[in-house]
């Protein structure tokens, strides 16, 4: 028996001392990884030692946040809100910095979607990216230029924020304000009933209400706020009822204004001769060639002259070509020689008005004397006078801004003698406006 028992401890101890060497071989072997990987891990740091450094510091800012949650969540925004307030404070004592600062925002989102194609478009360039990588100082300006601009979003949205928080916290206290005395001044007139104006006090309750209306509905159009358009009738009687009123109210029926009828300037007559001693008269020798130009307003509103030019020409032809020879000449004339005139007033019915257009020499300065060889030609029809003009007007009542025009080129048909026989220009320039 003891035989037995001490086979049996031998065996549990060499079985023991087999498990004991088995485990030393495997901890030796264990050991003699993880040195070598520690040799590794040594080595691999030793190349990127920075972008170790960078995980270590991101991971470290992720426990960070993860334990400090809480303080994330309630006191960054806090100092983000003091810091735009700070800035925004500062924006509105100085204008230019607030112009600067207004620039900034609207920037922000056109910088980053600037950035995000630059991006994109890097990996097209695989030459700058080769260059990008193998630089160190490419690569940390970049990531300087990143976190700079994050930053700068961050805290420009922070302000963006504040300021509308502002602006809207404005809005609700005029808004606030302006129901008050809407409130105040609905009291008043409700319990100044029985005064001898009882229609001044309805209409004051009506416009009154009309402003409380706007006030619960800032969807109203811009018509309902000007009193263009009536009020929803079931409303503005319920509001009359709680106002203890016995009236009711009864929309307005709009009427379509009709439009403002236009006005123009119109020739009164043919051109009159200016020559003689008096108006009517022939060309004589030794005087100079003119020829009065009447116009006057039609239409029921007053017109505003604005400009005058004219011109008179005495030509060896009546072709076509001749005509937009003087067409041509006039407009490069009003170019050169705007002949604004102080702005005259034409009312309706009024008589009409005068202008003359005078023949000059070859200077253009100086008045041009007609002479016998003039008159036999004008006679024979070897020549012949054309006058052109052109009157700028406005349409005070209909259109005061806009500027409309009455032309007119004319020739006069042989002999030229009083009252004369005057015929329009074919070359399209007598078209008003």
């Amino acid at each position: 028996m003891r035989k037995f028992l001490s086979m049996r401890l031998s065996s549990l101890l060499n079985v023991m001392v087999s498990r004991l060497h088995s485990l030393g071989i495997l901890l030796m072997q264990v050991g003699i990884r993880l040195r070598d990987q520690a040799r590794r891990t040594l080595s691999y740091v030793r190349v990127h030692w920075i972008g170790m450094l960078i995980l270590a510091v991101g991971i470290a800012t992720l426990a960070v946040m993860v334990v400090f949650w809480s303080f994330w969540v309630r006191e960054v925004p806090m100092e983000l809100a003091a810091l735009s307030k700070l800035i925004l404070d500062f924006a509105h004592r100085h204008p230019h910095v607030s112009r600067v600062l207004q620039v900034s925002l609207e920037a922000v989102p056109d910088l980053a979607f600037a950035l995000l194609a630059i991006a994109g478009l890097s990996y097209l360039m695989p030459e700058l990216m080769q260059k990008f990588e193998t630089s160190r100082a490419l690569r940390l300006s970049a990531f300087v230029v990143f976190l700079v601009f994050g930053l700068a979003a961050v805290v420009m949205n922070s302000v963006n924020r504040e300021d509308q928080e502002n602006q809207r916290r404005i809005d609700r206290n005029k808004i606030d304000t302006l129901g008050g005395q809407v409130h105040d001044t609905l009291q008043f007139l409700v319990q100044s009933k029985g005064q001898p104006n009882e229609l001044e006090r309805r209409r004051h309750i009506l416009d009154t209400l009309r402003s409380k209306y706007i006030l619960i509905h800032p969807e109203a159009s811009s018509a309902m706020i000007t009193g263009n358009v009536n009020l929803p009738p079931d409303w503005m009687n319920n509001q009359l009822r709680e106002l203890g009123e016995q009236w009711s109210y009864v929309p307005i029926r709009t009427r379509t204004v009709a439009p403002i009828p236009r006005s123009y300037v119109v020739w009164a007559d043919p051109p009159i001769f200016a020559v003689g001693e008096h108006e009517g008269g022939p060309i004589t020798v030794g005087h100079v060639i003119a020829f009065n130009l009447y116009f006057k307003g039609a239409g029921p509103n007053q017109v505003e002259i604005q400009r005058i030019s004219k011109w008179l020409y005495i030509e060896r032809d009546n072709s076509l070509e001749t005509e937009k020879n003087v067409i041509e000449d006039f407009s490069r004339r009003q170019r050169l020689v705007n002949q604004r005139i102080e702005p005259e007033t034409l009312m309706p019915n009024e008589n009409p008005h005068f202008v003359s257009a005078f023949a000059y020499d070859d200077t253009g300065t100086i008045h041009r004397l007609a002479t016998q060889d003039d008159l036999d030609d004008l006679g024979d029809g070897k020549e012949f006078i054309y006058v052109v003009a052109l009157i700028t007007y406005r349409d005070v009542s209909s259109d005061p801004k806009k500027e409309h025009h009455l032309p007119l080129c004319s020739y006069l048909q042989p002999p030229a003698k009083p009252p004369g026989i005057w015929h329009s220009c074919q070359a399209g320039f007598n078209r008003s406006d």
